[in-house]
């Protein structure tokens, strides 16, 4: 039992030490390197301790392209504190995930090239030099094989649970942990600093349950259990098929299992593509059939609401902030509704 006074006095000590240092990004960590992904970084404070985060979006959509974006600068962060970021990918296998990064890194237009043999020399010099620079950052990976777009949609399709990925994150055996033995952590392990799951509809807990509504519920709160008293995590899943073809801007109840998801998250983050479904006519009126402007919804329990807004990049397959100059506003980069007649 803790007094009012007690967390009075925590609360003190918490404005004490943010008065000693004042600073836009108070969390143990960022998105960015300084330089990429500044609007993330200031909207969300960077990474906040023991916090549950989901990336949600439509199929297809590039959440894993975003999050994937991300992974190298955490790990050099963790790589400065001896840590290490574990990136549990249900969808593809650790070589795709891994080469999707290099070629983010690098610049490849066309990253299917890559797999082609049919990169420029310079574009292979890139490329390399990523794999070089990723070979040396802490990264782990518990993977599964690749998926096609079909088999991705399946629930519950990956041979790996909950419990797999919950013991590769903090170490431990949870089965130990809910029995209440005594554990410890393997000798020489390196702790988490941030861990990734792509994506959580994949987990085997799903695979032929009577109740998957339930099932997902109950993924969502061992899931803040792990973030909460293990290591700060992103899930990513999938908004519902009621989200799809309408172009509104999307909402929590869009979320597969959004009760429980939007309980049990600190943050969750809404990729929302509202160009994706317009005509060629009106793409090509914003440029839009090379590069779309897509909002990143930013939604918290303690750092509030906002939109980082981002440019989807076809030919790279990436995504990069769009800096908006005076006077722009989102809404004019809407695309138009047509009126009825």
């Amino acid at each position: 039992m803790k007094t009012a006074a007690q967390t009075s006095q925590e609360l003190r000590e918490e404005w004490m030490a943010a008065k000693a240092n004042p600073r836009f990004i108070f969390g143990y960590g960022r998105y960015g390197d300084g330089k990429q992904w500044v609007q993330l970084d200031e909207l969300t404070g960077g990474l906040q301790t023991n916090n549950l985060a989901a990336l949600v979006a439509l199929p297809k959509d590039g959440k894993s392209m975003l999050a994937a974006a991300w992974v190298p600068i955490i790990a050099e962060q963790a790589d400065e504190v001896g840590e290490v970021v574990r990136v549990i990918t249900l969808e593809t296998s650790r070589q795709t995930y891994q080469r999707r990064m290099a070629a983010l890194m690098a610049g490849i237009k066309e990253p299917k090239n890559i797999k082609r043999g049919m990169l420029s020399v310079a574009d292979e010099k890139k490329y390399l030099s990523a794999l070089d620079w990723l070979e040396g950052l802490p990264i782990e990976y518990l993977d599964n094989k690749d998926l096609t777009d079909e088999q991705a949609l399946q629930l519950g399709n990956s041979p790996i649970s909950f419990d797999n990925m919950a013991q590769f994150v903090s170490g431990v055996s949870m089965q130990a942990v809910k029995r209440g033995s005594a554990v410890e952590l393997p000798p020489q392990r390196k702790k988490t600093y941030w861990w990734l799951l792509d994506h959580v509809g994949l987990l085997s807990d799903l695979r032929n349950k009577n109740n998957r509504t339930w099932a997902l519920y109950d993924l969502a709160d061992q899931l803040a259990d792990l973030a909460h008293r293990y290591a700060t995590g992103l899930f990513i899943t999938h908004l519902n098929r009621e989200a799809a073809g309408s172009g509104n801007r999307p909402t929590l109840s869009n979320i597969g299992g959004s009760d429980q998801i939007g309980r049990n998250c600190d943050q969750i983050f809404t990729l929302w593509r509202p160009w994706k479904d317009a005509s060629e006519e009106d793409r090509a009126a914003v440029g839009a059939t090379e590069a779309e402007p897509v909002f990143l919804i930013f939604q918290s329990r303690d750092e509030g609401s906002g939109v980082d807004t981002l440019v989807w990049q076809h030919e790279y397959a990436s995504y990069t902030e769009l800096v908006l100059g005076p006077g722009v506003k989102l809404p004019s980069l809407l695309p138009q509704t047509k009126k009825k007649k």
